[in-house]
Order: C-alpha cells, then structure tokens, then sequence
C-alpha cells in the first residue's frame, strides 16, 4: 500500500536513531562499571567470599587482589564481542548504509544494528510474561545476591558459563564438525576451521553455500539446548516454574544468533540480559550525576520494545535483497 511504502523509510530512520542509542547505553553501561568497580572501595571489600567460593571452580577468585583484574578481562571480553559483531561481514557502517537504503533485510544487517531489536523487544515480552505469570499465581522467582558487586560479578560469569554450556558445546560444536566434515577437514586453514566453530553461517558463506547444515539439524539441536537451559534454571532452584517458558524462548534467541551471527552475538544477548541492568544501577546508587539513569532507560527499552514489536513487520517489509554476507570470502 501507498501509505505503507512512505512510512517504511521513517520507521528505518527511526530505528536506526535508537539502535545508536541503545547501543550506546550498552557501551555505558560497561564504562560506567569500570569507573565503580576500579574506586577505592571497589568490588574486593564489598563481595562475599562464600558466595564467590561456591561460583568458581578455583579459589584463586576468592584472593582479593585478584577480583579487580577479574572483572577488567570480562570487561574486556564483553567490549571484544562488541568489536567483532561490528566488523563481521557487513560491517556496521556497510549494513548501516544498506538497511537505510532500503536495500536489506533482517537477515542482510550486521548484528550490532540487530541487538537493540532482540533486547528490547524480548526483554518487553519477558517482562510480560512474567507479570501475567505472577498474576495467575506461577511464580517466577529469582537469584538473591548481597549487593550489587556480587551481582555483576556472578551475573557476568554465568555469561560466559552458560554460553559454553548451552549454546557452544550443544549447537556450535555439532554445527562445526558437521561443517568440517562436510568440507574435509584437511582442505581448510586454522581461521576457517575457527570460523566453523564461533560463527558458523559466515563460514557457510565463506565456502559459497556449496556446504550448508540441514535446517532440521539445526533446529533439533537449538530446541533441545533451550530445553535443558530451561530446566536447569528451575533445577537451580533460585527461579520458580514460571522462568521455564522466558528461560526457553531466551535459549531459542541465544541458540539461532549463536548459529546466525556468531558466538560473540549469543554472549552480548546473554550479557544485556543478566549484566547491562546491574551494571546501570551499579552506576545509579554509586555515582551521583548518574542517579536517575537505570529508570530512565528502563522505560526507554520497555518503551522502544513494544514499539519494535508492533512496527516489526514493516519495517523489514522492503529488505528482500540478498544478504550481504553471501559471497564467497577467503579465509584460509
């Protein structure tokens, strides 16, 4: 329809306005914790040992001196994810220019211009669903930490604990090693060997589609990894029945951007769901001027969620180009 075709370029304008942002308060929020974190009176004195000893597997976490450069390498690792979605084939800008243009699709965009969508729109569903859950009685539960140290930290680690545990070892080294038998394993380098494993459908694209992994593969191995990652959130015991169905969905979402957009993506989902919100009211009750800011774009992602959800459809209406990322690229 006329009044269709005219308002899709705004709706991408507008989108691309607040993917800016959004991925700007996930930048901030990371900055703003180092800021806490490295003070004086930082994260060492205020974690609780016990909760610590019983999260790692080595007690060298628990020697105080070393916590601080602990949370500086997840740091790290978090800002290294955002560098490698942005350069991923096509880069930020090259898929920022497309998407403007009209001339791609969701499945043609560099991840980062994606993330905003994924996070607000799912973290507006989740919140949903668990207010009408906990209205029908289904409680929903939660993981009780001591202070928000304690919570970023763990928070943090379970990131890149469940990433290996629910998405690499169940989907992404499956995917990879049918890849690479497919390819013969002898005829490729190390970098597209490592391409297979942490991001899949660009190695696909690498070898020109002539090698592909069955949908139904696929599907099996993301379905049943949600599954168990939903089961071992209500096995924990911290959260009620209620988190299965959230705890599901956020697998599926973390399975298909893992196969998708690569390892990094599955872990910067992962990390907005369980560090970006400690990290904004870590900077709220610890640094003044930023007192107000964890509300405020609290109700910026509600907000800009329910729109996403609503406007979906047409703003990809337009984007029927091929992706960007399937031309044969030469790794090895």
């Amino acid at each position: 329809m006329t009044w269709a075709k005219g308002i899709v370029p705004v709706l991408r304008r507008v989108y691309f306005l607040s993917a800016v942002f959004s991925l700007s308060t996930y930048l901030l929020s990371m900055g703003l914790a180092i800021v806490v974190v490295c003070l004086q009176d930082g994260c060492p004195i205020s974690l609780q040992s016990d909760s610590i000893e019983s999260y790692t597997l080595l007690g060298w976490a628990l020697d105080r001196g070393s916590l601080l450069p602990l949370f500086l390498i997840m740091f790290l690792a978090f800002i290294s994810a955002f560098m490698i979605s942005g350069i991923s084939p096509p880069n930020f800008y090259r898929s920022s220019v497309g998407f403007l243009k009209g001339e791609s699709g969701a499945s043609g965009m560099n991840f980062l211009l994606l993330m905003p969508l994924i996070c607000s729109a799912s973290f507006f569903s989740f919140y949903l669903m668990h207010f009408l859950e906990e209205s029908a009685g289904i409680p929903v539960g939660g993981v009780a930490f001591q202070n928000l140290f304690e919570e970023i930290f763990l928070s943090s680690c379970s990131v890149f604990a469940e990433e290996l545990v629910f998405r690499m070892l169940p989907v992404l080294i499956p995917v990879a090693s049918y890849l690479l038998i497919s390819t013969r394993m002898g005829t490729i380098g190390i970098r597209a060997a490592l391409l297979a494993f942490f991001k899949p459908r660009l190695f696909i694209a690498s070898n020109g589609g002539q090698v592909d992994v069955p949908h139904r593969f696929v599907a099996a191995l993301v379905v049943s990894s949600s599954l168990i990652f939903a089961y071992a959130h209500i096995a924990s015991g911290a959260w009620g029945a209620g988190k299965f169905l959230t705890a599901f969905i956020a697998g599926l979402i973390l399975g298909y951007s893992a196969f998708n957009y690569g390892f990094d993506s599955s872990v910067l989902i992962h990390w907005f769901y369980n560090a970006y919100w400690p990290f904004l009211a870590l900077a709220s009750e610890f640094l003044y001027p930023f007192g107000g800011i964890y509300v405020g774009i609290f109700y910026y992602t509600m907000i800009s969620g329910a729109l996403m959800l609503v406007f979906l459809p047409l703003l990809f209406r337009s984007g029927s180009a091929r992706p960007v990322y399937f031309r044969r690229f030469n790794f090895n």
